[in-house]
């Protein structure tokens, strides 16, 4: 095999994204999720995108206080897109935005996430929520577009208090598209191989 087919195989091959896309939904009733993500320490994540743009998840952690998601480009809390809340008698929580790590993200003007439901059973407190990808609040990351990280955070009371380090916070190491699927990455160039491929073997033959 000549060096040039050796350099169109490589190029079919190359993974150009460690983003994951959002299986879509045609149910928008809560439950079922077809996408999921596990800390790995008892928090866990799923969500499902219907009718276009209503994003729905259930999250849920192995505490009794305060649990929180967030949408983030880096991994980082400052500059991340929040949902705190909890169960206390009751469901309670607040859509937020995080403007810096160093303190309690402050509550929208606009409160865009919908608490479905809220439940505290065997020291588990689980979370249905919902909220439309595109909100148009400045405040919350236009979700039609872009990747993002996903962090969670939890607290041991109902109050909301700093999470602590360690077991208390964390994020995804992947980033999570929430739009509709695109074109493969890998598509594009297996595109191209192949035409080089299809040009090589014409001029060999020449």
């Amino acid at each position: 095999m000549n060096i040039s087919r050796k350099i169109a195989i490589a190029l079919c091959v190359v993974p150009l994204s460690l983003s994951v896309n959002t299986s879509y939904s045609a149910s928008c009733s809560p439950g079922g999720y077809a996408n999921s993500f596990s800390s790995g320490t008892g928090f866990e994540i799923s969500w499902d995108v219907c009718a276009g743009n209503l994003l729905q998840m259930e999250i849920s952690n192995t505490s009794t206080g305060w649990i929180g998601i967030g949408f983030s480009f880096d991994q980082l809390m400052a500059n991340t897109d929040v949902f705190l809340g909890g169960f206390d008698g009751g469901a309670y929580g607040y859509d937020g935005f995080a403007f810096d790590g160093f303190s309690g993200p402050p509550v929208d003007a606009s409160q865009d996430f919908t608490i479905e439901s809220s439940t505290e059973v065997g020291g588990t407190t689980t979370m249905e929520l919902s909220r439309l990808l595109s909100t148009g609040d400045i405040n919350d990351f236009d979700l039609s577009i872009g990747e993002y990280y996903l962090l969670w955070a939890f607290g041991g009371l109902d109050d909301f208090a700093f999470h602590g380090v360690g077991d208390g916070r964390g994020f995804s190491a992947e980033t999570y598209s929430f739009a509709a699927v695109p074109v493969p990455p890998a598509l594009p160039l297996m595109l191209f191989g192949l035409g080089f491929f299809g040009f090589m073997g014409f001029h060999n033959r020449k």
